[in-house]
């Protein structure tokens, strides 16, 4: 039965020594800490899976946001200093005639 604790103990006991074969210094908390052999899923772990996949989309969607106001920003400043530039040599051509 699931509910019984003492079948609960011996089922945490069993985990641990498989979990000793491989990790040799596991202690009784590393059966409660480990997500087991899975790959998080929406069956297994889907608070794991899910902000995984939200970060799978959200950085780089803030990171090529930032890129593209970066690259606009850059293009703006180019854009003004030239129409200034340009301001300034047929400003300075009207004066001299």
């Amino acid at each position: 039965m699931v509910n019984d604790p003492q079948n609960g103990l011996e089922i945490k006991q069993n985990l641990l020594a498989a979990c000793k074969r491989c990790h040799p210094d596991a202690n009784t908390n590393f059966p409660d800490a480990w997500m087991s052999h899975y790959l998080p899923s929406p069956k297994h772990y889907p608070l794991v899976y899910y902000v995984n996949l939200f970060y799978q989309y959200f950085i780089p969607l803030v990171l090529g946001g930032m890129a593209l106001y970066i690259f606009t920003d850059i293009f703006h400043r180019v854009t003004v200093r030239r129409r200034q530039r340009q301001a300034e040599i047929s400003g300075s051509e009207g004066q001299s005639e």
